[in-house]
């Protein structure tokens, strides 16, 4: 579960990464096209250079931002099946107590029915015995 829930933060720590860089890209591409257009006029070869490199930039960076949220989903969706088996487990783990704590119950009243049983048959020997030692007596 830990690793699960770490690789989970990593994952969306990178994909966060990813997005803040493909907007700088974003931003860096248009500023590019502004310059190209003042550019262009001057220096075409160079402006097109650029505004292409900025361009490239900008799709790397969208392309490793949609890689990290694919990431990032495969993370929560393992994430969620892990929690999921967990609760499994525990309600496996909470039933098998249960019964146990029920036969433990059932034992326990079981051997209590049995010594009260035991004590209520030696009690009633006592009664008998005296009145057999009595029968004994008499004739003396």
């Amino acid at each position: 579960q830990n690793e699960s829930l770490s690789s989970l933060r990593k994952s969306r720590l990178q994909y966060i990464q990813r997005c803040e860089e493909l907007e700088k890209a974003k931003h860096l591409s248009a500023k590019a096209e502004d310059e190209y257009q003042s550019m262009a006029i001057t220096n075409p070869g160079s402006a097109n250079k650029q505004l292409e490199k900025r361009r490239r930039s900008c799709e790397e960076a969208q392309a490793k931002a949609q890689e990290a949220e694919a990431l990032y989903k495969m993370c929560i969706n393992d994430a969620n099946f892990r929690r999921q088996e967990l609760e499994k487990v525990r309600a496996r783990i909470v039933s098998h107590i249960r019964k146990l704590i029920y036969q433990g119950d059932e034992v326990l009243t079981w051997v209590t029915l049995r010594m009260f049983k035991q004590r209520q048959t030696q009690s009633e020997q006592v009664p008998v015995g005296y009145q057999y030692l009595s029968e004994v007596c008499k004739p003396y």
